[in-house]
């Protein structure tokens, strides 16, 4: 028998963000974040709240809730 970690997948859906602003709309400013300065800056909470959105856009992440 071994030891089995769990693993975190983090996820957002654009779908979701849709309902409040449109996803191209932020899609520019969020990029300009993560590519300046400032994203240094930001806790680590953050930067990965950051990176997943641009992934899931990207198409790196599957975004499960669009093929609804």
């Amino acid at each position: 028998m071994g030891d089995y970690l769990g693993k975190i997948n983090w996820r957002i859906s654009l779908k979701n963000i849709e309902d409040f602003v449109p996803v191209k709309e932020i899609e520019l400013k969020v990029r300009e974040i993560v590519s300046s300065d400032k994203y240094e800056k930001l806790t680590e909470q953050q930067k990965l709240a950051l990176r997943t959105f641009v992934d899931t856009v990207d198409g790196k992440i599957k975004d499960r809730f669009l093929e609804d």
